[in-house]
């Protein structure tokens, strides 16, 4: 799950640093705006769990995204 503020190029950032790592696959993404803020469901293939921790950081560090976390813990 994916939260930030709804500005123009946030959604685009998160799409460039998904598609610049070579190995992560995307199955879904949806996002929903409200009141300036948006959350998105992004559904992803990574090859380990420390690949989607570092994933997420990468996330994180996009200006205007507030939290990037997982959702399922399966």
């Amino acid at each position: 799950v994916v939260t930030g503020l709804d500005k123009i190029g946030v959604i685009s950032h998160i799409s460039e640093v998904l598609s610049k790592d070579n190995h992560v696959n995307m199955r879904s993404l949806a996002i929903n705006t409200k009141d300036g803020l948006f959350q998105g469901f992004i559904s992803v293939f990574v090859n380990s769990l420390s690949h989607l921790d570092s994933l997420l950081v990468n996330i994180n560090k996009i200006k205007g995204v507030l939290k990037a976390e997982r959702l399922d813990k399966v």
